[in-house]
C-alpha cells in the first residue's frame, strides 16, 4: 500500500514539473528559425529548416542531402512543436522543445524522453 501512495505522488510531481516547465517555455517561433543540422546521430530528422512567411509557417526536412519531408506546417505552443505534412498523416509530429545554453535544439518524443540534438546550420 505504501509503494502505491509513494508511485501516485511521483507521477504527481513528474506532472507538476511537466506543467511548470510548459508555463516557463523560453523557447520562441523566431528561434526555431532557420536551417538545423543533427549532432548526435539520433531521432528522425537529420538536417530540418524552419521558416515563416507572412502567416505561413513552413517545415522541410532533408535526409543524406535529398528532400524527405517538403511544404510541411509547423505550430509551436509553450515548448511544443508540431509537424503537420500536407500530404503524407504519417509524417505529422509532436515534439517537446528546448533550447540549451550553447544555443542547441533539443527535440523529445515525451518530456523524459532522450533529446534529440541539432545545431543551427550557418
Amino acid at each position: 500500500m505504501t509503494t502505491r501512495f509513494l508511485n501516485a505522488g511521483i507521477a504527481c510531481l513528474f506532472a507538476t514539473l511537466s506543467f511548470a516547465a510548459m508555463a516557463e517555455c523560453r523557447v520562441t517561433e523566431k528561434q526555431l528559425i532557420g536551417a538545423w543540422t543533427q549532432l548526435n546521430d539520433e531521432g528522425f530528422f537529420e538536417e530540418m529548416a524552419f521558416a515563416v512567411n507572412g502567416k505561413q509557417r513552413r517545415f522541410d526536412s532533408w535526409l543524406h542531402q535529398r528532400p524527405e519531408i517538403t511544404g510541411a506546417r509547423w505550430s509551436l505552443k509553450q515548448c511544443r512543436l508540431t509537424i503537420d505534412s500536407k500530404t503524407d498523416a504519417s509524417l505529422s509530429f509532436e515534439f517537446w522543445v528546448a533550447l540549451s545554453a550553447k544555443g542547441r535544439l533539443e527535440l523529445r518524443e515525451s518530456p523524459d524522453a532522450a533529446a534529440t540534438r541539432y545545431k543551427r546550420v550557418p
